[in-house]
C-alpha cells in the first residue's frame, strides 16, 4: 500500500506499507516538519501479531520526493529526496530487527536503477544543443559483504552496455 498525501502546510507527505511474510509488515510513515531545523522525518516501525516496534527515526534537511520497495524480493526500501541543488538517494535495509540506511548518494541527477544495478549521474557536458551527465557510477549489491559497492565510472553515453557486459548479457556489446 502507498499513499501520497500533499505537503503543502507541513504534516505527513507519504506512507507505505510493506509486507514481509504472513501478518508481518514494515510501516513506513514520512512526515514534514517546517521551521523545526529539519524538513522531514522518516518513521520506520515492524508491526506483527506479536509485537510493534519502532525501528527507527530518520530526519534529514531534505524533502522527501519519492519511496518504494526496490523489489518485492527483499526488504530494501528505496527514497529519494530534493535538498536544493542535489538529489539525495538513499536506501534502507529492513528487516524486523531495524531498519538500517545503507546507501546514501548526493548527485545532480535523479538516479536510475536497472537490471540490479544503481546509476548514478555526474557533471554536465553539451551535446548537441543540450546538457546531459558526463559519467556514470555504477554500484551493485554485493552479498557479502550487505552493502552497494562500486563496480565503475564510465562514459555517461556507454552505461548501458557496461551494465550489460557486467550482467554477462547476449548482445551487450552491440549496445550504443
Amino acid at each position: 500500500m502507498f499513499c501520497q498525501l500533499s505537503g503543502d502546510s507541513g504534516g505527513v507527505v507519504a506512507c507505505l506499507r510493506m509486507g514481509t511474510t504472513g501478518s508481518a509488515e514494515f510501516w513506513i510513515l514520512a512526515q514534514e516538519y517546517p521551521g523545526l531545523g529539519y524538513a522531514t522525518e522518516l518513521r520506520i516501525d515492524f508491526r506483527s501479531r506479536a509485537a510493534a516496534r519502532r525501528l527507527l527515526n530518520y530526519r534529514s534537511t531534505d524533502h522527501l520526493i519519492s519511496m518504494y520497495p526496490l523489489s518485492p524480493a527483499d526488504n530494501k526500501l528505496l527514497t529519494i529526496w530534493e535538498g536544493g541543488s542535489h538529489v539525495g538517494f538513499r536506501i534502507f535495509l529492513l528487516t524486523p530487527e531495524k531498519a538500517e540506511l545503507i546507501f546514501d548518494r548526493k548527485t545532480e541527477y535523479v538516479p536510475e536503477v536497472l537490471w540490479g544495478a544503481i546509476l548514478l549521474n555526474r557533471g554536465k557536458v553539451f551535446r548537441d544543443s543540450y546538457f546531459v551527465p558526463e559519467v556514470t557510477e555504477i554500484y551493485r549489491w554485493e552479498d557479502p559483504p550487505g552493502r552497494y559497492e562500486l563496480k565503475g565510472v564510465v562514459p555517461w553515453s556507454e552505461r548501458y552496455r557496461k551494465l550489460a557486459e557486467m550482467n554477462h548479457m547476449p548482445g551487450a556489446a552491440d549496445l550504443p
